[in-house]
Formats: C-alpha cells, structure tokens, sequence
C-alpha cells in the first residue's frame, strides 16, 4: 500500500478536480500500471506538466519499492508495462567490452536536454541498455561492415551497442471512444519525439 500511495493519490486529485468517481475498492485493487494508465488518460496526454506529475509519482512508488526480496527469478524479473503504447528505439556502436567511450552518456544528457528545451512531454520511462554485436547483417547492432570485416578481429567480438527507446502511452479505447486522442498523440510522437532522438543520434 505505501508503493503505491504516490499514485492513488495523484490519480483520487485527478478524479476530483474532473468530479470523476471511481469506487475506492476498485483503486484500491489496481496495480502500477493500470494506476499510471489512469493518471496520464485523466490528464492531457501531451501536457508536459501532466507528464512531469505522473513522473514524479512513479519515481516515488519505485523509490517505496527498494529493498531486498528473494524468490524465483519468474517472480523477480516480471514488469508490468501498462497499456497501450508506442516505442521508439535507436541503437548506436559505444566501443568495445574492454574499451567503451562516452557516447552512451553523451547521448542521454544531450537527449534530455533537447526534452527539456523543446518542452517535450516525455513519459517514463527512457530506456538504455547494452549488448554485444550481431553477425546478422540486417541487425541495427550488426558488425559486419563490409569488405573489410574480419569475423576474428577483436572489435567484431567485443563490439558494444547502446540501445535507447523512449516511449508515448496511449489512452484506453474506453476512454478514447473517438479514437481522436489516440491519432492525435500517435502524430505528436511520430512527429516530435521520435524526430528529436534521430537528431540526437545523427
């Protein structure tokens, strides 16, 4: 209950100012994500301030959330998403395994710069995380490049990739009967969001 006290309050405000009801034995039941589907849909979507909210509360509940806890890695390493949404991921070479460079944090401080400075909204969570190189040609991570790979070179198998998505929820259709909203938001990621993390990363 106190995990999740940062969202249901936030989300009984919500409710509140828009004289919403919604049964308290039922926000009670509700999860992470179904709770944070509800603060951002009660709010504008595409409001950076909402979003910066609905941030804040998430931050809490995980902040609520550490600790140490034992059990079957099925049990541990499950997330619960939440609902609908759009993903847009990019994937960069950051060095070797035994030599990275600093494009891995250049790019997420120049990113959250460029949010802040254009006002974007911006939901959590960004994503970062690393992997090795693939020898699969069409892979974003791939480390063949050409006539001058060399499948036994050091680079090619220690090559580390950084891979960034940023991501746009979307209202439930029961709150968006319309689809108006949904198409909207739709166009401001594609248009906006997904735009500034290719001008990051060129």
């Amino acid at each position: 209950n106190e995990q999740l006290a940062p969202l249901r309050n936030m989300l009984r405000n919500l409710l509140k100012a828009k004289e919403i009801s919604i049964e308290e034995e039922i926000i009670e039941g509700m999860g992470f994500g179904d709770l944070r589907d509800l603060i951002l849909a009660h709010g504008n979507m595409l409001d950076p301030d909402h979003i910066k909210k609905c941030n804040k509360a998430e931050k809490d509940f995980w902040m609520n959330a550490q600790g140490l806890d034992l059990a079957p890695s099925e049990k541990k390493l499950n997330f619960d998403c939440g609902g609908q949404q759009w993903v847009y991921e990019v994937c960069f070479p950051v060095g070797t395994y035994g030599m990275p460079n600093e494009k891995s944090m250049s790019f997420m401080e120049e990113l959250l710069k460029e949010i802040e400075l254009n006002n974007l909204p911006a939901p959590a969570p960004i994503e970062q995380r690393w992997t090795s190189g693939s020898k699969s040609p069409l892979s974003p991570a791939s480390v063949i490049t050409g006539k001058d790979y060399c499948e036994s070179s050091y680079e090619a198998n220690n090559a580390l990739f950084s891979w960034v998505g940023v991501i746009m929820y979307l209202p439930s259709e029961d709150l968006d009967p319309t689809g108006y909203r949904r198409d909207f938001i739709t166009e401001s990621f594609k248009d906006q969001y997904c735009k500034l993390v290719r001008k990051v990363g060129s």
